[in-house]
């Protein structure tokens, strides 16, 4: 169940709470994204990062452990060796992605029922729908699940995008009507970026007994502007009291907008690019310890910061070798003081909130 506890006098901002099983979730909140079975970082450090909840692909773990796999298993908790709270993808923008990771071999049919794939790289060939899909998620067993529908092409045909629009509401219908569980579940907006067909998804699935609506479920991502176009229409169309969710923010001042807009939960790949690319936040700047400057920098990573990198006096110096010499170490290293920023961050601006003093926290970071 969400709750809202305060709304910002400036904005449309709020912070709330989602009780589950496993625990609260204070909102605004960063979702940790998994990847298949690997968490990129172990459950201790994700303790210590004090992580509220973490989200893995319903799709991705059945190619990985099947049908027979998750039968068997006693529930996602155990799987993922996690005991807070998890939500779980319908698996539907994965399965799209297939044909973009691998134009020419992987196959893709979009059926009025749901979607026939073939997978080359893993020799797989089957059929996803809105039953499959809740099938697994209620076997797995998350606190939230997410409604299986059609994520929405770009196209300047506005037909087109009403008839994806029209079938991702049959499909999200669908998934409601055989669900069986007292799980939350997420629906997901409609309509591309054409204002009136958001409008049209809005309308129907305010009839629909979801708990929250994930605003930008593309295979595409529209840029800050037109997602905030977004928000706006959701704001004035839906329900005020359920989640709202974004996917993909690339940067932290478009967080700062889109929490200001009402956003209660969000995932993005930042810290993981960052990493990738020898990139730290730290107090309100970042980074780059690829730079020979940090060859002999003896100083720890970031003083100010109290991730279990920084406690274990790691040096800028040990750091910029490991990147430059490719160990493993230093992409793990640089994520762990990464998602502790940003969730700290996060923390920082729900109280931020609370005071009233959102507007100075955002010009604080404005650099970054």
């Amino acid at each position: 169940m969400f709750q809202i506890l305060y709304k910002s006098k400036n904005n449309n901002a709020r912070v709330g709470k989602i009780e589950t099983s496993k625990g609260i979730i204070e909102t605004p909140a960063f979702v940790f994204k998994t990847y298949n079975l690997q968490k990129s970082l172990n459950e201790e450090t994700l303790k210590n990062i004090n992580i509220q909840i973490i989200k893995t692909d319903a799709f991705e773990l059945w190619k990985i452990l099947s049908d027979e796999g998750i039968n068997f298993s006693t529930g996602i908790y155990d799987i993922l060796k996690w005991q807070k709270p998890i939500i779980t993808d319908s698996g539907s923008l994965e399965i799209l992605k297939l044909k973009e990771n691998n134009p020419k071999k992987n196959i893709i049919e979009i059926l009025n029922s749901g979607i026939n794939f073939f997978d080359y790289q893993k020799r797989l060939e089957d059929y996803f729908d809105s039953e499959k899909s809740l099938k697994i998620q209620e076997e797995l067993n998350p606190n939230i699940i997410t409604a299986f529908d059609l994520p929405i092409e770009w196209s300047e045909n506005k037909n087109i995008v009403l008839e994806q629009t029209e079938k991702s509401h049959i499909w999200q219908t669908r998934f409601l009507e055989a669900k069986t569980s007292n799980q939350q579940v997420l629906g997901v907006l409609g309509g591309g970026i054409d204002n009136n067909l958001i409008e049209l998804s809005l309308r129907f699935l305010n009839k629909l007994s979801f708990d929250g609506l994930i605003i930008n479920n593309f295979l595409k991502n529209p840029d800050a502007e037109k997602l905030i176009q977004i928000l706006k229409i959701v704001n004035q169309n839906y329900s005020e009291n359920k989640i709202k969710y974004i996917k993909n923010i690339q940067s932290i001042q478009e967080l700062f907008l889109f929490i200001e807009n009402g956003i209660d939960m969000f995932e993005t790949e930042l810290p993981y690019k960052m990493a990738k690319n020898g990139f730290i936040w730290s107090l309100n700047q970042i980074i780059n310890l690829n730079k020979n400057e940090y060859n002999n920098d003896n100083s720890i990573l970031d003083e100010f910061c109290d991730c279990l990198i920084c406690k274990q006096e790691k040096t800028k110096q040990e750091i910029n070798w490991q990147i430059k010499n490719k160990n493993p170490e230093g992409f793990k290293n640089l994520l762990t003081h990464n998602i502790y920023f940003l969730n700290k961050l996060t923390q920082e601006i729900r109280e931020s909130i609370k005071e009233n003093k959102l507007k100075e926290l955002k010009k604080y970071y404005s650099q970054i």
